[in-house]
């Protein structure tokens, strides 16, 4: 997208705001930018395990952080935040629910139960 967050010049770096190394979507985002590292001028300014302080940080003008969509939607809506690049650097993410095949505790199994009764369609 713009120049302000491509390129590899040391003086243009954009303060960009991480997530932990602990984090799951820290490894997530961290192997997305593995060896992008030419094509986009990030300097880490900080860091946190929770995508919602780094919104927080995001709101105050702190720099720029990959954020869940469903997190940030609204503040996006608002204008409050923008898209800082285009949708080639989104990553897809995918979240299943899953669970031992043995036997669980009677709360497990009945909560189970509710969730196969109630699957999205589609």
């Amino acid at each position: 997208m713009g120049s302000s967050v491509e390129g590899n010049n040391a003086t243009s770096q954009l303060p960009y705001l991480a997530y932990t190394e602990a984090s799951g979507l820290g490894r997530i985002v961290a192997h997305r930018l593995y060896g992008n590292s030419e094509v986009l001028a990030l300097k880490p300014q900080f860091s946190s395990h929770l995508a919602a302080v780094l919104m927080s940080m995001a709101l105050e003008g702190k720099g720029v952080a990959w954020l869940p969509k469903s997190l940030a939607e609204q503040e996006l809506s608002d204008g409050r935040l923008v898209r800082a690049l285009d949708e080639q650097w989104d990553i897809a993410v995918q979240i299943h629910l899953v669970r031992p095949i043995a036997p669980l505790s009677v709360a497990a199994e009945s909560f189970w139960m509710r969730v196969s009764d109630q699957r999205p369609s589609g």
